[in-house]
Parts: structure tokens; C-alpha cells; sequence
């Protein structure tokens, strides 16, 4: 069953979505109690389209997990529904999820993600502060987040930080790295409206004068 399970991580890291669905299903007839199995054939069936048969997968994998491991599942239909477009809904089930692992980045970054996406910037800023200050996670990438939140209200050199933190993590990330030009281009752009109104303003005193 390793084996199958390392097949089906690559698979899902290819983003080959079709192969990945199929795949499961052969292991979890093999292996019903495959956790994995259903946590990748569950994303699949999502990414696919199939969301009541995703459902139907994540209700299976419920019974599977202890109480304390259900925030899997929670954050699993927490994409299920953003992915609908039913933000409300998703909403609820990440916020079950970061509340269940408080310490962990990665469900406050998706929590945030739907309140910035709910047009909720100011709740989606909060969140991701969060995220940057937990003990486990992806970091870099909730440093990306309140850059782009803070971006999203024009307040560029604080989103530049967040940027340029994230990049001190993770070098080679790409979209903070874009990120990092997009809001330099615009503080340069502003500098440069600003020298430029000051040398009118300084230009029309000496008129007058």
C-alpha cells in the first residue's frame, strides 16, 4: 500500500486530477481503511466537479478519524464549498478548522483567504496575522497573504514587508517575488508624482514671488 500511496502523492503533485480519482478508488477497494487514499480521492472528486460524490467521500472519511485529526475534514469542505462558490458555508468550515488547530498557519491562511475573497479585508488582514505569528505552516505563504490584503487597501510599503518577509523564508518564491515588483512599481510611480508636484508647487512660488 506505500508504494500506491507514494504513486497517488505524485500523481496529485502533477496535478494529473483524472488518474488520481481512479487510483484511489483501486487502493481504497483494496484498502477500504486507506486514509490517504480518501483524503486524495476526496480533492480529486472536488477539483473535478463531482461535489456530491466528494461529499460522499469526505462523510467516509469522518468515521475514519479520531476527534481530534476532523479538522482534515473540515478544511476539505472548506474547499468543497469555496470552490461552489458558497463562501458562507466555506467560511464556517475553516473557521472550525483554525479553531481546532490554532497553532497551525495553514488554516488561518485558507480562512483568510475566503474573507479577502468575501470582500472582507479588514477580518481577512486579522486572520493572517494570525497566520504569521503560529508555530507551524507555511509562514512564507501567510506573509504572502497579508501582503496581498494589505496591497488589496493600498498600503504598499506595508505590503512590500510582508513581501520581502516572505522572500527571506523562501527565496525562490515566485509570487512573492512578483508581488515585490508589482507594489515597488507603484511606490516608485508615486515617488516620482511626488518630486514632480513638489517641483511645481516650488516653481509657482517663485512665480508669485
Amino acid at each position: 500500500v506505500k508504494r500506491r500511496l507514494r504513486q497517488l502523492e505524485k500523481a496529485d503533485d502533477n496535478g494529473h486530477t483524472a488518474y488520481v480519482s481512479e487510483l484511489s478508488e483501486h487502493v481504497l477497494h483494496d484498502f477500504p481503511d486507506a486514509v490517504p487514499a480518501l483524503i486524495h480521492l476526496a480533492g480529486a472528486l472536488r477539483d473535478l466537479a463531482r461535489y456530491s460524490e466528494a461529499l460522499t467521500a469526505l462523510r467516509r472519511l469522518r468515521r475514519f478519524l479520531r476527534p481530534e485529526k476532523q479538522y482534515l475534514v473540515d478544511s476539505q469542505l472548506g474547499h468543497l464549498y469555496q470552490q461552489k462558490g458558497d463562501f458562507r458555508r466555506a467560511e464556517f468550515w475553516f473557521r472550525k478548522a483554525a479553531s481546532a488547530r490554532p497553532s497551525a498557519a495553514t488554516y488561518h491562511i485558507f480562512l483568510g483567504a475566503i474573507l479577502g475573497l468575501s470582500g472582507r479585508l479588514a477580518e481577512a488582514e486579522a486572520e493572517h496575522r494570525k497566520a504569521t505569528r503560529c508555530r507551524t505552516g507555511c509562514i512564507d505563504e501567510a506573509f504572502l497573504n497579508l501582503g496581498f490584503i494589505l496591497r488589496a487597501q493600498r498600503r504598499y510599503r506595508e505590503a512590500r514587508s510582508c513581501f520581502e518577509r516572505a522572500l527571506r523564508i523562501s527565496p525562490r518564491y515566485k509570487e512573492a517575488r512578483e508581488a515585490l515588483q508589482d507594489v515597488k512599481l507603484v511606490l516608485r510611480m508615486k515617488a516620482r508624482r511626488s518630486n514632480q508636484s513638489m517641483k511645481l508647487t516650488a516653481g509657482s512660488s517663485a512665480i508669485n514671488f
